[in-house]
């Protein structure tokens, strides 16, 4: 498709690059254009012939290559008048001035100027049908993104921290402290490396959500609103609390702020005890975790001995694996499991008694290690009364 219009320079043509042809056109009388000889030329190239017509046909040999095989005009041009070039498939390049002259015996006897614009085709029907849907889907995806970056500038995103201590301390405190004003929001603690169990939760002053593990162990400060406190205490912790614990508070369903803390619970070192001289008993102390499984199975016992110091099993002390140095001189509580105290007394110790001892408890079923504790007796001189 192609249009023209007058203009005070002349005639200007427009068509889409990709058209099968365009007209330039150009007429005269027919008394100027009969038994004379019709130029069209391009001005910007260098040699600048587009097509020429003499009164015995067409004479292309100086037409200037880029137009080869694409110009034509009527076949009784001259006779009529009408001289107009066809062009056929326009391309960019082919924009700018072209000039029609008529000639006869040297004698210029008409000239026009036509202005030739070749313009990007529109794309086509069946191409919008199929880019604005997809032009659509990535404005949205832009804006969810665009969303998702500004909801993430308004968390505010804490430093992690990490926290080392060794088993056996009574708690440990993960911490998270804020200047940002705290009314009205939710406090959520999770272990991002275990599928996000939830630690501990708290709103409007209450705990609540808690995984079982974690049951009456974790603790947060009633006034964490007021003082921007929300460090979380944990209660015995142990090896297999090690992990990522993560932070998130929420108003109204908006993250406010984030932190994660990492939790390294190492094995407790080897604790040494001494015993006074001439002392009547002594005790090696071993206290973990509450609510022990009720079939556990507790044993002392030597690392250069045979047999146990001391067995312990469903709340009552076993003696039939017993080492005989040991027979009537050890002691432990018998609520041991459910309070988690699994301390020895050893009456009446004696230079002998002096080396390593190894409490371990076991589990009911496969017999697996739970806990472990390692101690270091030292006994002074002395005797027992």
């Amino acid at each position: 498709m192609s249009s023209v219009s007058q203009h005070a320079s002349g005639l200007q043509v427009e068509v889409f690059e990709g058209a099968e042809s365009v007209q330039l056109p150009c007429r005269v009388e027919p008394s100027e254009s009969d038994g004379s000889t019709a130029v069209w030329d391009q001005d910007d190239l260098r040699i600048p012939t587009v097509h020429v017509r003499q009164p015995d046909g067409d004479y292309l040999k100086d037409q200037n290559q880029c137009y080869r095989g694409r110009t034509a005009m009527m076949e009784d041009a001259l006779q009529t008048g009408d001289l107009s070039l066809t062009l056929r498939k326009p391309t960019f390049t082919d924009s700018g001035t072209f000039t029609c002259t008529v000639r006869r015996l040297g004698e210029e006897l008409h000239q026009e100027a036509v202005e030739l614009q070749v313009k990007e085709a529109p794309a086509p029907v069946w191409l919008w049908v199929l880019v604005v849907p997809v032009v659509l889907v990535v404005l949205v995806i832009v804006a969810a993104v665009l969303y998702y970056r500004f909801k993430k500038k308004l968390t505010a995103v804490l430093p992690s921290e990490t926290v080392e201590i060794r088993e056996g301390v009574k708690s440990v405190l993960l911490p998270v402290k804020t200047q940002k004003r705290l009314h009205n929001v939710r406090v959520e603690w999770s272990r991002s490396d275990q599928r996000n169990i939830m630690i501990h939760v708290f709103e409007n002053g209450q705990t609540e959500q808690q995984e079982d593990v974690y049951h009456g162990r974790t603790k947060m400060k009633a006034d964490l609103q007021q003082t921007g406190d929300l460090s979380l205490t944990l209660r015995t912790p142990q090896l297999t609390d090690s992990g990522v614990y993560d932070c998130v508070v929420f108003r109204g369903g908006e993250k406010l702020l984030q932190k994660a803390v990492t939790l390294r619970v190492k094995e407790s070192l080897m604790e040494e005890v001494e015993v006074a001289d001439r002392a009547a008993f002594v005790l090696l102390p071993f206290k973990t975790a509450a609510d022990l499984p009720a079939g556990s199975t507790v044993v002392w016992s030597r690392a250069d001995k045979h047999g146990s110091v001391h067995e312990y099993q469903s709340g009552q002390n076993q003696s039939g694996r017993q080492n005989q140095e040991y027979l009537n001189r050890t002691e432990m509580n018998p609520d041991a499991l459910r309070t988690g105290d699994l301390t020895l007394t050893l009456n009446c110790p004696r230079l002998g008694d002096s080396g390593v001892f190894i409490c371990t408890v076991y589990s009911d079923e496969d017999e697996k290690i739970q806990k472990q504790k390692v101690l270091m007796l030292t006994v002074k001189g002395g005797f027992c009364f």
